[in-house]
């Protein structure tokens, strides 16, 4: 297993039941799936299989650029926010990784990948997860490379960006990289793209627009790393079904709008509904998803691998187990953000598997069923 969650097929082959059938909440994709134009967008993209992509992808900077009012020069398109991590820590090659934990799995292994030491820096739980930005200051040394989420992942900790802004410009000598692959979901998302000559920023666009599967994200920076940065990664790394929705599917501001209202909407219903089961401790999240903790086992509560093991076999319903995070344990879980519905029976069930109620047994999600409650939210 890669310790991701997502994988629909490794899950519902565990579950015992079809991908369809399978109600995720491992993943964290935009519940209400993607933009409406999306598929006539693809459909036409298909007559253009025959042909060789732009290798650069220099349509979708452009578009990028237009879209978030940045220099394209500033802009590098990748296979997903992941590739890109990989590849440009590699290039960096910093003197040392500073990195806030728990934080996204990848970046320690990005570091291990490209033989860089890291530093991890442990976030308190009694705090709810937030870094210091003072400590952060003592922290840095020049030829450094700071790496933190905004929001941050599995936490959903969301950071003031004058603060991020601030403390780059204090350490010129130091980089720092900003993953922004959730703040779409977040109310005030405001990016700190460009605010700083050592800042880079990792942007998704898979998440928000609902389409993991294309593998589509970005990276802003300096324009000399992005020139270098392109060299590196080689041409068509950006395939052309997943150019053709950045350049012209980019989400319009009444479906981000939408996206944001519902994920605040939900957040906060399904975090004062975990909460009330006794057992959970629900951590603030500004994101489109929530961090939880299982009560000690001195409770006799189920740690995060057996509960997810039993939501998956006896509701069909897959959470996050965060065992694997650095700075977690074997209390810890994340759930997505989903529609109404689909939080109703994942509160039922996690009462259930925590002794406090019978929720419904194995409840099929069929495509259509899915569809048709996301079309509710709109």
């Amino acid at each position: 297993m890669s310790g991701h969650g997502g994988n629909i097929d490794e899950l519902a082959a565990r579950a015992g039941c079809a991908p369809e059938e399978l109600l995720d909440f491992s993943a964290n994709i935009n519940p209400l799936g993607p933009p409406e134009n999306l598929g006539r967008i693809l459909l036409r993209g298909l007559d253009d299989l025959d042909r060789y992509p732009d290798p650069r992808a220099r349509g979708v900077s452009e578009a990028i650029g237009r879209y978030r009012r940045l220099d394209p020069a500033t802009i590098v398109a990748g296979n997903g926010t992941s590739d890109l991590l990989f590849q440009l820590i590699a290039l960096l090659a910093p003197a040392r990784v500073l990195i806030p934990v728990p934080s996204y799995i990848d970046y320690p292994r990005a570091c291990q990948a490209a033989s860089v030491p890291v530093r991890t820096l442990a976030l308190d739980p009694e705090h709810g997860f937030v870094p210091d930005p003072d400590r952060l200051d003592d922290e840095l040394r020049p030829g450094d490379l700071l790496i933190l989420g905004q929001p941050n992942n599995p936490t959903g900790v969301w950071l003031d960006p004058d603060r991020l802004r601030d403390l780059a410009r204090a350490h010129p000598d130091s980089f720092f990289l900003i993953d922004e692959a959730f703040a779409g979901f977040v109310e005030q998302d405001i990016s700190v793209a460009g605010q700083a000559d050592n800042l880079i920023t990792l942007c998704s666009l898979t998440k928000i627009m609902a389409v993991p599967g294309l593998r589509l994200g970005y990276l802003v920076g300096p324009v000399a790393l992005c020139a270098r940065l392109r060299e590196r990664i080689g041409p068509w790394s950006v395939n052309s079904l997943a150019q053709a929705a950045a350049m012209a599917g980019l989400p319009d501001t009444d479906f981000l709008e939408r996206t944001r209202r519902l994920v605040a909407r939900e957040r906060a219903w399904l975090r004062g509904q975990l909460a009330a089961i006794s057992g959970l401790r629900l951590y603030d999240s500004a994101a489109n998803f929530l961090l939880a903790r299982l009560a000690g086992k001195e409770k006799k509560y189920p740690g995060s691998g057996e509960l997810a093991a039993r939501l998956l076999t006896d509701h069909r319903i897959a959470v996050r187990d965060c065992a694997n995070y650095q700075g977690l344990d074997d209390r810890y879980f994340r759930v997505a953000v989903r529609t109404r519905p689909e939080n109703e029976l994942l509160v039922a069930a996690l009462a259930d598997v925590l002794g406090e109620s019978t929720a419904p047994s194995r409840p099929v999600n069929s495509k259509r069923e899915k569809q048709k409650q996301k079309q509710t939210q709109k």
